[in-house]
């Protein structure tokens, strides 16, 4: 695990690796998104995370140069 933030609703994001995982407030699975890439939706190796409080993700890659 590099990076872990929650979102209004209490739901916990996870970074790990190459995806991010959503768990709900009592710990249950909700879905993940990510895969090894530089395209959208994909990382190299996740190294944090925040979610800001309308929902949005943001996520910090290491060993790419991409935006």
């Amino acid at each position: 695990m590099t990076g872990i933030g929650t979102d209004s609703s209490g739901n916990v994001y996870v970074s790990e690796g190459t995806q991010i995982v959503e768990y709900s407030n009592s710990g249950a699975f909700i879905s993940s998104i990510g895969g090894y890439g530089t395209g959208d939706g994909q990382f190299s190796s996740t190294s944090g995370l925040a979610v800001d409080s309308l929902g949005n993700i943001f996520v910090g890659d290491v060993n790419t140069d991409s935006l």
